[in-house]
């Protein structure tokens, strides 16, 4: 972090790694306490869908935005964060290098997709991701709530010295 290097390299070659779209297929691999707890959920209700013959669907919903997200709460999307600091006249302050990427997907959206899953029958258990399917990085975000409220340009601020983007 030091170095102002953010992104894993390949375990094997040392070389960056190309980002990608994870399908509901792959292995899980939970990194934070989090992400075990919603596999563990998904664990339990893969296994009740088993023991009764009822139906799941499982949403994994991303980067959820829209009106009235909160932004003062430790779950906020950093697009509420944003429009928030911009709503101050500040500029949205960007952590690492600002090319993490994030699959953004409209309250409207995941609303849809809930709306589905109550409606339509499923097959046993169904993970399903709720997203765009179209990766924006973070600074990128930044930088067009910036524009698009006439804000200040966002501010780097993890990894080294203070920068715009």
């Amino acid at each position: 972090m030091a170095a102002g290097r953010f992104e894993p390299p390949c375990p094997r070659c040392g070389r960056d790694l190309d980002p990608g779209l994870v399908p509901e297929d792959a292995p899980l691999d939970p990194r934070s306490t989090d992400a075990a707890t919603k596999v563990a959920q998904e664990h339990l209700a893969c296994a009740w869908a088993r023991q009764t013959g009822g139906a799941v669907w499982s949403l994994r919903c991303h980067n959820v935005y829209g009106p009235r997200m909160p932004c003062d709460t430790l779950y906020a999307g950093v697009a509420s964060v944003f429009r928030s600091a911009l709503e101050r006249g500040e500029p949205p302050r960007v952590m690492e290098d600002g090319r993490q990427r994030r699959d953004f997907v409209h309250v409207s959206d995941v609303a849809a997709a809930n709306v589905l899953a109550l409606t339509t029958p499923g097959p046993g258990f169904t993970p399903v991701n709720v997203c765009s399917g179209e990766p924006h990085t973070v600074g990128d975000v930044a930088a067009e709530l910036a524009r698009a409220m006439g804000g200040p340009p966002p501010v780097v601020v993890g990894g080294g010295a203070r920068q715009a983007l």
